[in-house]
């Protein structure tokens, strides 16, 4: 069974916009129908309108120009407030910043390893001393996993330079890599 479609009406005579009331139609108003054009921004009223109906719609109007007010009073209140953001909310607020006017995300700045190494050792023993603390007042707390972390010693960061293929798989020729077959 088919759907009925909906008829569509088209609108011709002036009574059925709510601004205009010198029509001969004599089609009643919706309820509280005062509605600017549509074009955007109100525009004046027209001169028939009622002293009564033109305060209506100069109340519509003011209506949709202080939500303009609020939304540039609100960006402007929140650009002022980012001001005092410090440390990892600046971070935050830069990066949600930066997504809203390029829709990526802000690509995170690499840190040194020789910094990274530092922050590890700093966090393990920030890890230890309260382990230490933990076990002196008596807390019972999980056991350790034993596992074998990276470690940044000279000798093993010499190992992870070492690149390049392994012997078997083919040979340099005039600057190009060959593969065996």
């Amino acid at each position: 069974m088919k759907k009925r479609r909906r008829e569509v009406q088209v609108v011709v005579d002036g009574a059925d916009f709510p601004w205009e009331t010198n029509s001969q139609s004599s089609k009643p108003k919706p309820k509280g129908a005062l509605h600017p054009p549509s074009s955007g921004a109100p525009s004046l009223p027209p001169s028939s309108l009622s002293s009564d109906e033109v305060q209506k719609y100069k109340k519509f109007a003011t209506k949709i120009s202080s939500n303009d007010d609020f939304n540039k009073m609100f960006k402007e209140v929140q650009t002022k407030g980012q001001q005092q953001f410090t440390g990892y909310a600046k971070k935050l607020y830069k990066e949600e910043d930066y997504e809203k006017k390029t829709g990526k995300k802000l690509k995170r700045q690499s840190v040194p390893r020789n910094i990274l190494a530092g922050m590890i050792k700093k966090q393990a023993g920030k890890e230890e001393k309260a382990e230490r603390i933990a076990r002196e007042a008596g807390i019972v707390t999980a056991k350790k996993k034993k596992g074998k972390r990276k470690s940044y010693s000279e000798a093993s960061r010499k190992d992870s330079q070492v690149a390049g293929p392994a012997p078997n798989i083919g040979f340099m020729s005039g600057g190009m890599f060959k593969v065996n077959k």
